[in-house]
């Protein structure tokens, strides 16, 4: 609240994939379950698109954005790296890399930050990082964060 900084929600796919019944009590799985899970991809598509939009509807209507934050290990939501059967892989999550590509399209590139759960303090210290940066170009502007 001190920043001023709204954050706003993403649907999590995983959750809402079959809906949230049975979505919320799903098992663990990996990047390869997802992706070979029938009406997978669209639902992320689908769900990368509304946020895209809602994003850029947001910015036209004036909001700034400092990032996208990320689940980290996450098959679907991880902004750089992923578990799978081979191992630790650099590489965004299925939901992530959508997203990303259709903020481009609409001409929007937000950084994205990953939070990994188990060692959180170094997307932490890059988010506090990216807010002062952003407080202090603010600042030089005139405007709020």
């Amino acid at each position: 609240m001190k920043h001023r900084i709204d954050i706003i929600s993403l649907p999590c796919p995983e959750s809402t994939f079959g809906g949230y019944q049975s979505g919320l009590q799903r098992g663990k799985h990996g990047i390869g379950y997802y992706e070979s899970l029938e009406g997978y991809s669209a639902h992320c598509i689908q769900l990368a698109i509304q946020v895209a939009d809602m994003i850029a509807d947001m910015y036209a209507g004036g909001y700034s954005f400092i990032c996208v934050l990320g689940v980290e290990h996450s098959p679907t939501c991880a902004v750089n790296y992923i578990y799978s059967h081979d191992g630790m892989l650099k590489r965004a999550g299925i939901f992530f890399r959508l997203l990303e590509e259709e903020l481009r399209k609409s001409g929007l590139e937000i950084p994205q930050v990953g939070i990994n759960r188990t060692y959180p303090n170094k997307g932490i210290t890059l988010l506090e990082k990216m807010i002062r940066d952003s407080e202090e170009k603010a600042g030089k502007r005139g405007e709020g964060v």
